[in-house]
């Protein structure tokens, strides 16, 4: 480092200090073997701070050089050179760098800062004719000021985060004790004495719109967030930089998930849209997902009882009457596909996925009917293709007597082939996944959809539903069947 010029900035005049005796800002220690000139050549006794980590008002923060907490010394004088650079280190060009000295300096003789668009630099350049250092309990502080950011023309530079550190200069200090010796911070500590920094980004989060078109259906975005939990996006106007944005869609009755794409508003080009459904918000972004009518009807045909509807569309709802037969009272529902119990109510209304065909079953007047907890699958196992890759969506209902009590539901994932359904269980040594599900309808119909399934892959799934029975006792139900679907290569 060269030798301090500041020297030449003070007063000739005999200067009036503390009677504080100067200590070192950072306590030494030495090497084994004694040698404490070097330790004290390595030794870091100031670090560059900004006010916070997080969002700034209008581009400000407050810029000081943080001491040893444990000692200090009297500073009348420095000299500090801050680099402007955006979030990735990179020059900002054509911004630039405004300095409001800190009302602690007002005593100061000289206050000088000047900012090189050529470089990025600023340089500050304090000197006074007393200590400077301001002290507030365990708070050991140089005061600079308060750095703005000036932007340029906002409507053609696109706005980033930006950041402040200290230059590849070390900075320099002049510190002076009671005996009116001036020592500057490299005489002092040696000629690598450097200056650290604490690398706080500056500057407001910056934030995109993100527009979303959609018909016949429905579109949520989700981004995490700072405990990582996903929450949905209410302001899509403002989603933040660098986040990754989960989209959830629904399709309207008659309609199924057909596409989605993304493009950059800045550049016009795509955005790719992982099988998740999840892309990073780097820019403005307008999101299309484009549903498709599902031409497709489906029956839902009953035995001992009365459908209210000849055919459906895809997702609508329908509603089964049992009937009536003499000596015998309503006991169930049963899907004679499956063979499961589906309901327990007379009337059963349900999400119409695919041909449905039930039975209404009848028991003697003279016998009891025993409501127990049940899970079902459907045989239908949809597949649509998202990207280079599928979305695949199985579908279950369960029933939970009214003294049983919920405690988690879903889906038991698997690829590997040639099982049976007693293979497919929570503590099995197959390869499998658990899936849990968050939303069911009123009848606890519940649809599990796995995205980004690769081409040419088999996956099978079993439901299962945990609960605590009337006893306090946690139990654990599976479906009486499993769904296999086999993806085309392409």
């Amino acid at each position: 480092m060269k030798k301090l010029k500041l020297m030449a900035l003070f007063l000739s005049a005999t200067l009036a200090f503390s009677a504080i005796i100067p200590v070192p800002v950072l306590a030494i220690d030495e090497t084994e073997t004694g040698d404490k000139e070097e330790s004290v050549k390595t030794a870091v006794p100031y670090i560059l701070r900004t006010e916070a980590a997080g969002e700034y008002a209008n581009n400000q923060a407050n810029v000081w050089l943080e001491l040893n907490k444990k000692n200090s010394e009297n500073i009348a004088a420095y000299q500090i050179s801050l680099r402007l650079t955006c979030d990735d280190g990179q020059m900002l060009e054509g911004y630039k760098l405004n300095l409001e000295f800190d009302d602690a300096l007002k005593g100061a003789k000289v206050k000088n800062a000047e900012f090189d668009d050529a470089t990025g630099v600023i340089k500050v350049i304090v000197a006074s004719t007393q200590n400077l250092v301001k002290i507030d309990g365990d708070s050991h502080k140089l005061p600079i000021g308060k750095i703005t950011l000036v932007r340029p023309d906002e409507s053609t530079v696109l706005q980033r985060q930006f950041k402040i550190t200290v230059d590849g200069n070390t900075g320099d200090l002049v510190t002076v004790g009671t005996d009116k010796v001036r020592t500057s911070a490299s005489e002092k500590y040696g000629e690598d004495f450097q200056i650290m920094s604490d690398g706080t980004i500056l500057g407001e989060k910056i934030k995109y719109p993100l527009t979303v078109n959609a018909k016949n259906g429905t579109v949520k975005i989700m981004v995490s967030d700072e405990n990582g939990n996903e929450v949905e996006v209410k302001d899509l106007k403002n989603i933040e930089r660098g986040k990754t944005v989960k989209v959830i869609q629904k399709a309207n009755t008659g309609y199924r998930f057909a596409d989605i794409k993304a493009v950059d508003k800045v550049t016009n080009t795509p955005i790719t849209v992982s099988g998740n459904f999840t892309f990073t918000m780097m820019s403005p972004v307008e999101l299309t997902v484009t549903f498709e009518e599902m031409n497709e009807k489906f029956t839902v045909t009953t035995v001992n009882g009365k459908a209210d509807k000849e055919e459906y569309s895809n997702r609508e709802i329908a509603t089964v009457t049992a009937g009536n037969v003499d000596g015998k009272k309503f006991s169930h529902w049963i899907n004679t596909d499956t063979k499961s119990v589906v309901s327990y109510d007379k009337t059963y209304t349900f999400l119409v996925l695919g041909n449905t065909n039930l039975e209404a079953v009848f028991i003697e007047n003279t016998e009891t009917v025993e409501k127990n907890p049940f899970v079902t699958m459907s045989n239908e196992v949809t597949s649509t293709k998202v990207g280079d890759k599928y979305r695949i969506s199985f579908s279950g209902q369960f029933f939970l007597p009214k003294d049983c009590k919920l405690k988690e539901y879903g889906m038991i994932l698997t690829p590997d082939k040639g099982l049976t359904v007693d293979m497919i269980t929570l503590d099995s040594s197959i390869r499998l996944q658990k899936m849990i599900a968050t939303n069911k309808n009123s009848v606890n119909q519940y649809v599990m959809n796995v995205n980004g399934v690769k081409p040419g892959v088999t996956r099978s799934g079993r439901m299962y539903v945990i609960y605590t029975d009337s006893n306090g006792v946690d139990k654990t139900i599976y479906s009486d069947t499993f769904a296999t679907i086999a993806l085309p290569t392409n």
